[in-house]
């Protein structure tokens, strides 16, 4: 009934795998997630803050993978306002790992994000030919800076 209330359903994409949503507005603690940028730099769900749920799907193709993030929210200039604070955060996040040498293809997997507002949401879309998210991947474990975020064991290395 709640994932009703918070239209969820509206913005599922047909054909979704996997997926999951968050109730802001009951609260989402201290949820927080690594930058990817630097070791112990973290994102909040405070860049989030205004919206009424937040939705993640994934659909796997043959080649691909297409992401969605979906911030529900109550307005549309609520809407506008974590738009552009994404937008923000995409530039930093680039700039960052263009200074990495062996972040290529991370700024180029950022580059094809697309970043907008539809009525009330503000949507995030990503596709990933399944080739380039497995170098992605396997670029941030070898990458002092990008492997350190996702922890030695969780790569295949010793913690």
């Amino acid at each position: 009934k709640r994932l009703a209330e918070l239209r969820v359903f509206e913005h599922l994409a047909p054909g979704s795998q996997a997926w999951v949503a968050l109730d802001m507005e009951r609260g989402v603690g201290a949820l927080s997630v690594p930058s990817g940028v630097s070791p112990g730099t973290r994102f909040s769900a405070e860049l989030l803050r205004g919206s009424r749920m937040v939705l993640l799907a994934a659909k796997v193709g043959e080649r691909d993978v297409e992401f969605r993030l979906v911030a529900g929210c109550g307005s549309g200039d609520q809407a506008r306002h974590i738009a552009e604070s994404l937008s923000g955060l995409r530039a930093l996040v680039s700039a960052l790992a263009a200074r990495e040498s062996s972040a290529t293809e991370m700024v180029q997997a950022l580059e094809r994000i697309s970043i907008g507002v539809e009525n009330t949401a503000a949507l995030v879309r990503l596709s990933l030919d399944l080739t380039l998210l497995e170098r992605i991947l396997r670029e941030a474990a070898r990458s002092a800076t990008l492997g350190a975020v996702f922890g030695r064991s969780a790569v295949g290395g010793r913690r």
